[in-house]
């Protein structure tokens, strides 16, 4: 397994929709956005700027949750960033 560091700097798009992202917010950050009450929130009022190097890339209108985590860790696993070995 290659380390966090390389991890950490892959391109990674997760194309979700304003309100299907706003119903995954737990910490009510995009409420407050949306009222005003926050400034410079990306996707509210601070353009969102989509990769266009993006390795993974998972429009979740498409794909429920399971199906996108299946997607991620296979093309994880093609970049060889995970194993493929099943934990016992």
């Amino acid at each position: 397994m290659i380390g966090r560091s390389s991890l950490s700097s892959l391109p990674f798009l997760s194309d979700a929709r304003r309100g299907r992202a706003s119903s995954y917010d737990t910490s009510g950050g995009n409420a407050e956005a949306f009222a005003g009450e926050i400034k410079g929130f990306t996707g509210v009022d601070d353009p969102y700027e989509v990769p266009d190097d993006a390795e993974i890339v998972i429009d979740t209108e498409q794909h429920e949750p399971e199906e996108s985590a299946r997607l991620i860790v296979t093309r994880l696993e093609e970049l060889g960033l995970v194993g493929t070995e099943v934990a016992a």
